[in-house]
């Protein structure tokens, strides 16, 4: 993966596009520095985006598939939900009834074996 261009490499390429002009060099001049200075680095920023593209893709494919898995945990189809509301756009709520329950239920349990 190629490094991203800094700020200050940025702003001196928008410079140098900005003041290459036919009066200070000629149209061939100002196209050949363009493509031996800027081009290069521009093409390793873009395909640096991209791969970080493709990265946030995957890990986003990632989660949605985690979520739907936990979804099917929660909320079989054809059997009995989990727990005892529908589930919204998030899971969250579920889970966070899930781990006040398992707190009740070892409370419960610790006080049927304490006398």
């Amino acid at each position: 993966m190629s490094t991203p261009l800094t700020d200050e490499q940025l702003q001196a390429i928008k410079e140098r596009a900005a003041t290459t002009s036919p009066h200070l060099l000629s149209h061939e001049q100002a196209a050949k520095q363009i493509i031996k200075e800027d081009v290069p680095a521009l093409l390793g920023e873009v395909e640096r985006l991209r791969e970080r593209d493709a990265h946030i893709h995957e890990e986003l494919r990632d989660r949605r598939s985690d979520d739907l898995n936990m979804r099917g945990i929660l909320s079989p189809s054809g059997e009995e939900r989990k727990v005892p509301f529908e589930l919204g756009p998030t899971i969250a709520p579920a889970v966070e009834w899930l781990v006040a329950e398992v707190e009740r239920l070892k409370a419960e349990q610790a006080e049927q074996v304490t006398p």
